[in-house]
C-alpha cells in the first residue's frame, strides 16, 4: 500500500511539474519604435521558456490620430526558438518585424495595442521607455505613399507641385485645399489634370501640352538672360500667375490677382499695394515649368501649317477642321477694328505660328468662334522684342506664348506666357479657363 502511494505520489509530482513548465512559455516585451518617413513601426518582440517547437507572436497596432483618423494593423510573426533543447523548455525568440502604418504620415497619433504568444500569454505593445500608450509625432516629416516623399513641408516635389505645410499635395490622391480634384496618376488629358483641375475640353493627341505653364494665367518666362519686369497696373487677373528666376512682378493698386502666386526662388515681386486673393508660394523651383513653355513654342514653330497668310490687316475668319489647325502668318497682325476669327467644329484646335507684331486698335481683336475655346487656340510667336502693341477694347481669345517678346496688353480671355518685359494696364481683364491640352 504504502508503495503505491509512493508511486502515485510521484506522478503526481510529475504531473504537476509538466503542467507547470507547458504553461511557461511566454512572451516578455513587445516594443515599438516608429520611423516617420516611411510611415512603420519596428516591432520588436522577445520571450523564452519555449520547447525546440515553432511559435507564433500574433499582435494588433491602433493609431488614433490628433485629426481624428483611426485605424488598426493586426498582424503576426512565426519561428523557431533560438537554444531549444527537444523536450525541455530553455529556447528564447527575439524577432522583429516591420508594420505599415500610413496613418503615420504627417501626423501625430495615439499608438496602442497587444501581442499575444500563441498558446501563451499578452502583453502591450510599448516604447522604448515601456509606456503602454504613446504618441508619435511626424507632422515634420512627410510621406505620399506611394508617390514622391514630401519633405520638407513647403518644398517642391519632382512633379512641379508643392508639399503644402500640412504635408498634402496635388498628387497624393485626396481632395485638399483650392485642389478641385485629385485622382493620384499622372495621366494630365483624363478628367482630372496634373494640376488638380478638372479637364473641361477634349485633346486630339496633336496639340501641344504646355504641361504646368499650361495652368498659369499669366507666367513671366524670362528668357533674355537678364531681368524681366511684369508690371500689373490697374488690372484683374483672374486665375493664377507664375513668375520665374530673374523675373519681377510690379503689383500696382488697385490691380487683383483671383488666384495664386507663385514666385521662384530666383525671382521677385513687390508685394504690394495690389493684392493677391489667394495663395503666395515663394522659394519655388519653375524651371520645369518655364522649360516646357519654351519646349511647346519649339515644337509648335516647327509643325507643317494648314493655311499660310503674311500680314493680316482686316477682318479674316479661318474655319478650322476637328483635330488640329496650324496657321503660319509670316508677317504682322495689325487689326483696327476688325478681327481675327478662329472658328470649328467641336475638338477644333489652333496653332498660330506668328513670326511678326501683335497690334490691335479700336474694337479689334483674335476672337473664338463656332465650338472653339479660347484655351484651345495657341498664338505662338516667334519673333524677338516688344512685339505686342493693344488698347482698351481689343480682346484675345487665346494662349499667348512669346519667349522672347513683350509689350502692352489689356483684356484678353486667354494667358500670356511672355520672356521679356510686359505691362498689364487701363483696366485690363485677364481671364483664363485651362484646358487638359496646355496643362
Amino acid at each position: 500500500m504504502l508503495g503505491n502511494l509512493t508511486t502515485f505520489g510521484a506522478a503526481l509530482a510529475l504531473l504537476l511539474v509538466c503542467g507547470t513548465r507547458a504553461e511557461a512559455h511566454h512572451i516578455d516585451s513587445a516594443i515599438a519604435t516608429p520611423n516617420c518617413t516611411s510611415s512603420t513601426l519596428a516591432l520588436h518582440f522577445t520571450g523564452g521558456e519555449l520547447e525546440n517547437l515553432p511559435f507564433t507572436v500574433t499582435y494588433s497596432v491602433t493609431a488614433l490620430c490628433t485629426d481624428g483618423s483611426v485605424n488598426s494593423f493586426p498582424g503576426s510573426v512565426s519561428g523557431m526558438p533560438v537554444g531549444a533543447i527537444q523536450g525541455q523548455f530553455v529556447g528564447t525568440f527575439d524577432v522583429t518585424v516591420t508594420q505599415s502604418v500610413p496613418l503615420l504620415a504627417g501626423r501625430s497619433c495615439s499608438i496602442t495595442g497587444t501581442a499575444t504568444l500563441v498558446n501563451g500569454n499578452t502583453v502591450n505593445v510599448t516604447n522604448i521607455t515601456g509606456s503602454s500608450q504613446f504618441q508619435v509625432d511626424c507632422t515634420e516629416t512627410c510621406m505620399g505613399n506611394p508617390h514622391p516623399t514630401c519633405m520638407p513641408a513647403g518644398g517642391t516635389l519632382p512633379n512641379g507641385n508643392v508639399c503644402r505645410a500640412d504635408c498634402t499635395f496635388c498628387g497624393d490622391g485626396i481632395v485638399n485645399d483650392d485642389e478641385q480634384c485629385d485622382d493620384g496618376n499622372t495621366n494630365n488629358n483624363d478628367s482630372c489634370s496634373n494640376a488638380c483641375r478638372l479637364n473641361t475640353c477634349p485633346c486630339p493627341s496633336t496639340f501641344l501640352n504646355l504641361g504646368p505653364a499650361g495652368q498659369e494665367t499669366v507666367f513671366a518666362l524670362n528668357t533674355t538672360g537678364g531681368k524681366q519686369t511684369a508690371n500689373f497696373s490697374n488690372v484683374t487677373v483672374n486665375g493664377d500667375v507664375s513668375i520665374a528666376a530673374g523675373a519681377t512682378l510690379q503689383l500696382m493698386a488697385p490691380s487683383t490677382i483671383n488666384g495664386n502666386l507663385f514666385v521662384d526662388a530666383a525671382g521677385s515681386w513687390s508685394k504690394g499695394p495690389g493684392k493677391v486673393t489667394g495663395t503666395v508660394s515663394t522659394g519655388l523651383n519653375l524651371s520645369a515649368a518655364r522649360q516646357a513653355a519654351l519646349n511647346a513654342s519649339a515644337q509648335a514653330a516647327a509643325l507643317a501649317p494648314n493655311f499660310t497668310f503674311g500680314n493680316i490687316t482686316g477682318n479674316q475668319t479661318v474655319t478650322g477642321v476637328a483635330g488640329l489647325n496650324v496657321v503660319k502668318i509670316t508677317g504682322n497682325i495689325n487689326l483696327s477694328d476688325h478681327s481675327l476669327t478662329l472658328t470649328g467644329p467641336p475638338g477644333a484646335f489652333f496653332i498660330i505660328n506668328l513670326a511678326g507684331s501683335l497690334t490691335l486698335g479700336g474694337s479689334g481683336g483674335i476672337v473664338t468662334a463656332g465650338s472653339v475655346l479660347p484655351s484651345q487656340v495657341l498664338v505662338n510667336m516667334t519673333g524677338t522684342g516688344a512685339l505686342i502693341n493693344t488698347h482698351v477694347g481689343n480682346i484675345i481669345n487665346a494662349i499667348v506664348l512669346g519667349p522672347n517678346v513683350g509689350g502692352t496688353i489689356h483684356s484678353a480671355n486667354g494667358s500670356f506666357l511672355l520672356g521679356r518685359d510686359f505691362t498689364l494696364m487701363s483696366g485690363a481683364k485677364v481671364t483664363f479657363q485651362p484646358c487638359p491640352c496646355n496643362g
